[in-house]
């Protein structure tokens, strides 16, 4: 444990609210600053969009390896030669209900909103084209304000709010780019609470706001003087198979016209999909965020390279007081490489200490925050699951779409930078239970 003063409880409570899984590194002053990592991934990234202001990039991993991070320092990073726009999908609608007509009002909020930022008011001419555009959603004899009780159309199934949202806000009075805004907004608002069918989905034609889009990241695009480079985070948390495949492949030309560059976080189950051939046809390679490196369990240098990162976040939360090296070390394995694992189990360890009124943590807290892991999911796994896993480990990563889940959790990890047999490792506070399940089976056949 390091020499000094001992912490105190409000240093406690001020290394809790550092230590933020749900915070990515570097969003705000509050949050961790982002710490470098050596990814093949990151660098591509960069030379993709830097060479071409239209790419289309789609950004893949575990849930929790950074890629939020990643994407922020992006934005800070081409700020002063393309026109950032980042849409967080889980700040505007969830990631339970998503289409892409809904998201793409999501990009015509967030664009509109970064316009007024920066440059001010919208021209009246290009407010009243969307307005316009929008009109075209309801056919003439549909429209407001006698709109009918029991729709027909597959897309009043799906906008069974429009009627009510346009005599609220009626089109025709919509002059300034707030009002536009305010009207994109609550229609996000609104159908953000709403489930709806697939078959309504499939039904719904996109193609006024697909314009609406192009017109105005267009018209942005002139008035930056610069490329737009729209970010649209969050999206690899939508778990729905066929919202997937809507998102990123029967609907992609959506996203492919966009007169600017977009990165997309992709699903890491969709990226073992079914139809994962026929996505990358259409986007092209997707790049995979790997885990960081983990270190191995025994070790006394702290000048180890895995190490490292690890040591770095502890002290960046000024947690180094609070967790020793030796612990450090323990979190890091347990955390299979993944950033967001590792400062989970951080934090929850700060908050026993807290709770049991240590001035550092104890090493049954780190015990007890791995256990509450494996405990947790233990109920989740059926035995499908456990065996889909055991399969991949054991064949060297064959047959990978059954345990896709355990990948995209964080229980099976896979690292491309190890060579092709050592690319899927499980992760060290999942080990217990699936020896547990191998001993069950190995009972079964005696």
């Amino acid at each position: 444990m390091s020499n000094g003063p001992a912490l105190t409880t409000d240093d406690l409570r001020t290394i809790v609210q550092r230590l933020n899984p749900n915070t990515p590194a570097g969003s705000s002053g509050k949050a961790m600053p982002r710490i470098a990592r050596d990814s093949s991934a990151v660098r591509q990234l960069k030379t993709h969009v830097t060479a071409d202001p239209m790419a289309k990039i789609l950004l893949t991993g575990h849930i929790g390896v950074g890629k939020s991070t990643e994407l922020l320092h992006l934005a800070k990073e081409k700020k002063n030669d393309r026109h950032v726009i980042r849409c967080s999908v889980l700040d505007t609608l969830g990631a339970q209900n998503l289409d892409v007509f809904t998201l793409l009002l999501v990009v015509l909020d967030a664009t509109v909103r970064s316009w007024t930022k920066h440059f001010g008011a919208m021209p009246p001419g290009l407010v009243e084209e969307l307005v316009e555009h929008f009109r075209k959603l309801v056919p003439e004899d549909k429209r407001p304000p006698e709109l009918p009780r029991t729709p027909t159309n597959p897309l009043f199934a799906h906008l069974d709010t429009w009627g009510v949202v346009m005599k609220a806000l009626d089109l025709r009075r919509i002059r300034t780019r707030e009002a536009l805004s305010d009207f994109y907004s609550d229609c996000i608002r609104r159908l953000s609470l709403r489930y709806v069918p697939e078959i309504e989905l499939a039904s719904i034609d996109i193609s006024a706001i697909v314009q609406s889009c192009e017109v105005v990241l267009k018209e942005l695009a002139d008035v930056a003087g610069k490329p737009v480079l729209l970010l649209m985070d969050d999206l690899d948390k939508v778990r729905d198979e066929k919202a997937q495949e809507s998102v990123f492949i029967d609907r992609a030309m959506a996203w492919l016209r966009l007169p600017c560059a977009v990165v997309a976080t992709l699903p890491y189950d969709a990226f073992f999909g079914a139809r994962s051939a026929e996505m990358e046809d259409i986007w092209g390679d997707v790049l995979v965020l790997d885990p960081l490196p983990v270190p191995e369990i025994e070790g006394e240098s702290l000048k180890e390279k895995a190490l490292s990162f690890y040591l770095s976040m502890l002290r960046e939360a000024g947690a180094e007081k609070l967790i020793s090296a030796r612990q450090n070390r323990r979190l890091a394995r347990a955390s299979g490489g993944l950033p967001r694992m590792f400062v989970t189990f951080c934090n929850t360890c700060a908050l026993y200490a807290l709770e049991a009124g240590e001035d550092h943590v104890r090493n049954y807290h780190l015990e007890l925050v791995i256990q509450d892991k494996a405990k947790a999911m233990r109920g989740r796994l059926s035995d499908e699951d456990y065996e889909a896993i055991v399969h991949v480990l054991d064949t060297e990563g064959s047959n990978v779409r059954k345990a896709s889940q355990a990948l995209r959790d964080g229980i099976l990890i896979r690292d491309e930078s190890q060579p092709l047999e050592k690319q899927f490792r499980l992760a060290d506070w999942a080990e217990p239970l699936i020896e547990s399940y191998r001993l069950r089976q190995s009972q079964k056949s005696q």
